[in-house]
C-alpha cells in the first residue's frame, strides 16, 4: 500500500516555530481553516497532532461481520471483544475457537477506541491530543470485491466525513481509495474526496501489484488536485487474493 500524505508530523516536543509552519501549512491548504488561524498561532502551549490513528466505521465493521472468509471479525465468549482475523493461517485457530469456549481466539482485538467515537474523543482528551487525522486500517478495502469497492470508499469516506463534522476542528480523515475498482471508478472516487467541505488529506491505498498504468494514473490524478499536498510512502501491503 501507499500513504499520500498532507502535513508534517506535530509533537509535544515540537518548537514553536515548528508549530506556526504546521499551523501556516494547514491554512494553504484549505482556505476556510486559514480564518481560524491567528486564533491558534495565538496560543504558545504547542498543539499535540495525532496523524497515524486508525478508526473502523460502523458499515465497514458490518462488512467484515458479515463475511465468511478470513478477513473477518468474529465473537467469542472467552473473549471480552470482538477480534479481527486477518491472516489465512488464522483459520485453524479460529475453527478451534468457534467450537472450543476455552480455546484461545485468534487475532487481534477490535476495541471501543477503534469503533467509537466517542472513545477516540476520550483517549484524546485523556493524552492531550489536540487533533486526529483517522484513516482506515488493515486490511483496508483489498479484499472488497471490484464491483463493490467503490461504493464501500464512499461509504466508508462519508462516515469519516460525518465523524470529522461533529467535532469541528478536532478531527480530520484520510481518504479511502478502492484501488481494486476499475479505473473510471477509481478516479471519480478521488473527485468525490475533493468535494468533501473542510477536506484536507488523502490516503491512498495502493498496492504494489496493481497494473502500472492503474496505479500511475492514480497518483498522477491525486497530484494534480488543487488542494492535496505531501508525498508517497510506500509500506509492505499482502498481495490481492
Amino acid at each position: 500500500m501507499a500513504v499520500v500524505s498532507c502535513m508534517p508530523s506535530i509533537s509535544s516536543h515540537d518548537t514553536d516555530d515548528q508549530f506556526s509552519f504546521a499551523v501556516s501549512y494547514l491554512g494553504s491548504l484549505h482556505p476556510h481553516l486559514s480564518e481560524n488561524t491567528k486564533h491558534i498561532m495565538a496560543s504558545t502551549k504547542p498543539k499535540v497532532v495525532d496523524i497515524h490513528t486508525h478508526m473502523y466505521p460502523p458499515s465497514y465493521i458490518d462488512i467484515l461481520t458479515s463475511r465468511t472468509a478470513i478477513p473477518v471479525v468474529r465473537t467469542f465468549p472467552q473473549a471480552a471483544d470482538p477480534r479481527l482475523i486477518l491472516l489465512d493461517a488464522e483459520q485453524q485457530a479460529l475453527d478451534a475457537a468457534l467450537q472450543d469456549p476455552t480455546a484461545k481466539p485468534p487475532g487481534r482485538p477490535l476495541t471501543s477506541h477503534y469503533a467509537s467515537l466517542d472513545q477516540k474523543i476520550h483517549f484524546m482528551d485523556t493524552h492531550s491530543i489536540d487533533i486526529s487525522v483517522v484513516s482506515l486500517a488493515n486490511p483496508w478495502l483489498d479484499f472488497i470485491e471490484p464491483k463493490e469497492a467503490a461504493a464501500t470508499a464512499r461509504s466508508v469516506n462519508d462516515e469519516f466525513e460525518a465523524m470529522c463534522a461533529s467535532h469541528p476542528g478536532r478531527l480530520f480523515f484520510f481518504a479511502a481509495l478502492p484501488l481494486t475498482a476499475p479505473l473510471p471508478a477509481l478516479l471519480e472516487a478521488v473527485r468525490m474526496c475533493a468535494s468533501h467541505p473542510g477536506r484536507l488529506f488523502f490516503f491512498a491505498a495502493l498496492p504494489l501489484t496493481a497494473p502500472l498504468p492503474a496505479l500511475l494514473e492514480a497518483v498522477r490524478h491525486v497530484a494534480e488536485l488543487e488542494h492535496c499536498r505531501g508525498v508517497i510512502l510506500g509500506t509492505p501491503s499482502p498481495p490481492p487474493r
